[in-house]
């Protein structure tokens, strides 16, 4: 029993120091999220740099999704290949029946 409690004790000791961990990581990436906005508030043509950071990263994610829906689409197109016509589906059905 004390060594149930001892490795339960030791387990919640983890999660406290993995919480610790997480939380210095949250507050550094706060930080450094608090000194780039100040220094785009004081730098105007930090601004329009940004935005077109962020519209190469939007521009990159329609790629992204582009691709995502010709790989859907290739997929789709073997899996018809690949099916059998609905004409040779049928015997098997009216077997099961």
């Amino acid at each position: 029993r004390e060594n149930i409690l001892s490795h339960e004790l030791e387990k919640e000791r983890r999660n406290v120091e993995e919480y610790r961990m997480r939380n210095d990581e949250l507050t550094s990436r706060l930080e450094k999220f608090g000194m780039w906005l100040h220094q785009l508030q004081k730098n105007p043509a930090a601004n329009e740099q940004q935005q077109q950071l962020v519209m190469q990263h939007i521009q990159q994610l329609q790629d992204h999704i582009g691709t995502m829906h010709q790989y859907q689409n290739w997929i789709a197109a073997s899996a018809a290949a690949l099916a059998p016509p609905p004409a040779q589906l049928a015997p098997s059905v009216e077997r099961i029946v």
